[in-house]
């Protein structure tokens, strides 16, 4: 997935940044695949995302926290490629727009092992079912462990934003959740043996 990178550091430095980034491939296509909803755009946005990262190394402070900064450079890039594709669109295909607007439901590949092992596919559902805000507020929050205040540097908007996107992601969430119950057990129900209209 990813091409050689572009030598912007050397030696054992070099190696050992390549190693710690490239450590974190998972969690970052896992971020991509949520922020996307397909998988060859989260290739490519992680793709790109390493890419302006090994460009950009000799500016991370060794020590500092590199996944942050790597999830740091792929929502700026997730949003960059979104503008530069709004500005390009004229038409809109109403099935690829159906089709992006739905996960891709294909062969298992690493991230959906993870994403399986940690929620179930009710929630993973109602996940992909918030707004894109309150998606990756939500994401970073629960599922990566950030901070608010690393959130907060992360998509780069104020403290209280990121706390309310998160406060309100998680309400509607539940409300997702709570909706998702309700039809399942009306379905259930209705599959009983009552008949409509039966006698008390």
């Amino acid at each position: 997935m990813l091409r050689q990178r572009p030598s912007s550091t050397s030696g054992a430095a070099s190696a050992a940044f390549e190693t710690e980034a490239l450590a974190l491939l998972d969690r970052l296509y896992a971020a991509a695949l949520r922020l996307t909803r397909n998988e060859a755009d989260a290739e490519d946005l992680v793709q790109d995302t390493y890419l302006r990262a090994f460009r950009s190394a000799d500016q991370f402070q060794p020590g500092t926290n590199l996944r942050g900064w790597l999830f740091t450079i792929l929502h700026n890039t997730f949003l960059n490629q979104r503008r530069d594709r709004s500005r390009d669109l004229v038409d809109a295909d109403s099935d690829a727009v159906e089709q992006a607007a739905e996960p891709a439901d294909r062969a298992a590949t690493p991230e959906d092992v993870l994403i399986r092992n940690t929620m179930d596919a009710d929630l993973r559902a109602a996940l992909d079912d918030l707004p894109d805000a309150f998606r990756t507020a939500v994401w970073l929050r629960d599922v990566e462990q950030f901070s608010y205040d690393e959130i907060a540097r992360i998509v780069q908007v104020p403290l209280g934003t990121v706390m309310s996107r998160i406060s309100r992601g998680r309400r509607q969430l539940h409300d997702l959740l709570v909706a998702r119950s309700e039809r399942f057990a009306r379905r259930s129900g209705g599959a009983g043996g009552e008949t409509p209209g039966s006698g008390v």
